[in-house]
């Protein structure tokens, strides 16, 4: 995120809320001896014969604002159904929680009456309000529990997730007047591609914000925005986001944000493609494009929208009939057998990561090839010219354990290829590059930190009948033959990191 926009969050689109404040509470029903606890306290042992309950009014106003259980500028109001918990002691020394009946059809505005029983109540003793009732848990404490997963709405944020809470001392026999003080931030997301700063709000469906050991799971169906989310406070945190929209998986880290309780904080926020968190993907960049995966791997599945699986026989053919539709592929493997090929028809954008053909679940944070597994991804795409490289969408090859001709004859012939994928492995295996994009004619940049020592006997042939001119990424002080046959080609540029 830019320092502009940082700037602009914490001065002009700041806009704090409103808080609640409680009138004088006033004993509205009679003492009533009783032994009946009221469901979901936490002491359930029979109460003394000289317990009692009792039935207490509170009128809660808001002040100004609109009929809306909380507005867009954070202006809350109440609205029928909503409940109030009453956190006490009770003559045993034990807290107790007690729930307001839901406020009556009709309800709407800055002010209401709740209507809460209260068993045995220990007026000595502090007493805490929670609003909504749903954030408090049955021993009194707040249920940030709840905050784990949304639904980005501002309709059930205001019902049941806008945590405000205060305490104070009974009145005699009558609760305290308070103000209620809102304990969370509540954040509008929008969500842009940092590519072309594109808005997508309206289209993801899921958004991951996680801070510290906090983290908030937004599932919703793809609507306009913007997306409502329920934090606790953050003071100089990094907040980490994850979106999807789709099958494509998008990130941004921001660093030192600080979001205060009682604040409604308007936040735009650009992400970026993710390569290691899409699972391996083909988007159409023709119409009618087909991808045909023929392969000998016990455990495979295809997606066109990242939540259907079906199964992938070993010889199987998809239609992608528009522009932009995908199809992504993952299983759960050691290996793909020793004859495994996508080929296709039109033109197809290829990217996302290959490590979901083996770990279906786990992809985006495995870093080896399983062991034993020789020739891994061998020949996966060889002669295949109807695969293009997308402009910012890469292709994820994330093993930094490579085994023996594990990329051998991987991207042979790919003519269409222009930017390799990352290389990020160190340490080599035999043949692990062995004509790895032999005759990738438009090939043109790569970034490969492998460190080859001098040999040849890691990448034969690897590089032989590229561009004759490119970018080479090479990892400070590794040692590369010079020439596309063993090493780095000729009239390349060489760039050191």
């Amino acid at each position: 995120m830019s320092g502009e926009n940082k700037t602009k969050e914490d001065d002009a689109m700041k806009k704090t809320m409103r808080f609640l404040s409680v009138s004088a509470l006033a004993l509205a029903g009679a003492v009533m001896i009783g032994c009946t606890k009221e469901e979901g306290v936490l002491d359930e042992t029979p109460q003394q014969p000289a317990s009692k309950t009792v039935t207490l009014t509170t009128t809660v106003s808001l002040g100004d604002g609109t009929t809306r259980a909380l507005n867009a500028d954070g202006e809350k109001s109440f609205a029928e159904g909503e409940q109030i918990a009453v956190i006490y002691k009770d003559n045993n020394g034990d807290t107790q929680k007690a729930v307001s009946d839901p406020l009556p059809v009709g309800t709407s505005g800055q002010t209401a009456t709740f209507t809460v029983t209260i068993d045995d109540p220990d007026p000595s003793e502090t007493v805490t309000y929670i609003y909504p009732a749903a954030m408090a848990k049955a021993d009194g404490t707040p249920n940030f529990d709840a905050l784990a997963s949304q639904d980005g709405t501002l309709a059930t944020l205001a019902s049941d997730l806008d945590y405000c809470s205060n305490s104070g001392e009974w009145v005699g026999d009558a609760l305290p007047s308070l103000t209620l003080e809102n304990q969370l931030a509540i954040c509008a997301f929008t969500v842009k591609k940092e590519e072309g700063n594109t808005d997508i709000t309206g289209s993801i469906t899921s958004l991951t914000v996680k801070e510290s050991e906090n983290t908030y799971t937004i599932t919703r169906t793809a609507a306009a925005g913007p997306i409502y989310v329920a934090m606790k406070p953050v003071n100089n945190g990094d907040i980490e986001f994850v979106t999807a929209e789709g099958t494509d998986v998008y990130t941004r880290l921001v660093n030192n944000k600080t979001l205060q309780a009682g604040h409604l904080y308007p936040l735009g926020v650009k992400v970026k493609f993710n390569s290691r968190l899409t699972p391996l993907t083909f988007e159409a960049k023709a119409v009618n494009s087909t991808v045909t995966f023929s392969h000998g791997a016990g455990n495979m599945e295809y997606s066109i929208d990242g939540t259907t699986w079906t199964n992938c026989p070993s010889e199987t053919s998809i239609t992608l009939a528009n522009i932009g539709d995908k199809v992504v592929f993952r299983g759960n493997n050691t290996s793909l057998g020793t004859s495994k090929n996508f080929t296709g028809t039109g033109q197809c954008y290829l990217y996302g990561n290959v490590m979901s053909l083996l770990f279906a679940e786990t992809f985006p944070t495995e870093t080896a090839l399983p062991a034993n597994s020789n020739s891994t991804f061998e020949s996966l795409f060889m002669n295949n010219v109807t695969i293009y490289s997308h402009s910012y969408k890469t292709l994820s090859l994330p093993a930094e354990t490579l085994v023996q001709s594990c990329y051998a004859n991987m991207f042979m012939n790919c003519s269409n290829l222009t930017t390799a994928p990352d290389l990020p492995a160190v340490t080599p295996a035999l043949y692990c590059y062995n004509n790895m994009f032999t005759y990738c004619t438009s090939l043109n940049r790569i970034r490969c930190y492998l460190d080859p020592n001098g040999s040849y006997q890691y990448t034969p042939n690897w590089l032989w009948g590229v561009s004759s001119s490119g970018t080479f990424i090479k990892k400070t002080g590794t040692t590369w033959i010079s020439g596309a046959q063993y090493g780095i080609p000729d009239g390349w540029t060489v760039i050191e990191e």
